[in-house]
């Protein structure tokens, strides 16, 4: 069955099908590598734009949201370059951050701003490998790394959130 849509028109729907498929996940993304809601909405808007401008050149050598999330990395990493990025107020609280719209338990929220917290080489690697459910050479590729740095920094990652964990445990059995 052919369609009888213009090439701009499926350039379209296709880019419509891929906001709606994964914009609340790199809104997510975007949100813990920026700290800021309005600027995770402003470079996932400019994710999506620049994906529009590339669309027609994506080659398909990884998947398309693999794809997405390495221009979302590299559009959060170009705001952080900018001046006047360090007098935004990055003090927001967990009840900031956009999550999914099924209830969130209270471990959930503390595992997640435990996450928020972690250096952000570390934090990227657990937010789309355990978040974004990417594979160890999606990761890779996102972050232009090599596989076995990301492996190495989800062990590290791992360790450190074991110990913040047993430290709120044991604050919690003080109190």
């Amino acid at each position: 069955m052919s369609t009888n849509f213009s090439p701009d028109a499926q350039k379209e729907m296709h880019l419509e099908q891929l906001m709606n498929q994964y914009g609340d996940s790199l809104l997510r993304l975007c949100y813990l590598y920026l700290k800021d809601a309005a600027l995770a909405q402003d470079a996932v808007q400019d994710t999506f734009v620049k994906a529009w401008k590339k669309l027609d050149t994506f080659e398909g050598r990884s998947s398309e949201k693999t794809w997405l999330c390495r221009i979302a990395v590299n559009t959060c990493r170009d705001y952080r370059k900018n001046r006047w990025f360090r007098f935004v107020d990055m003090r927001r609280s967990i009840e900031d951050i956009p999550l999914p719209i099924q209830p969130v338990e209270p471990v959930v929220q503390e595992v997640y701003a435990i996450v928020k917290a972690l250096p952000e080489k570390y934090r990227m690697c657990v937010l789309l490998y355990y978040w974004q459910q990417m594979t160890l050479e999606e990761v890779a590729q996102v972050l232009d790394i090599s596989k076995s740095t990301v492996h190495h920094r989800l062990e590290k990652a791992k360790g450190l959130l074991k110990t913040e964990l047993e430290r709120s445990e044991m604050e919690c059995v003080r109190m």
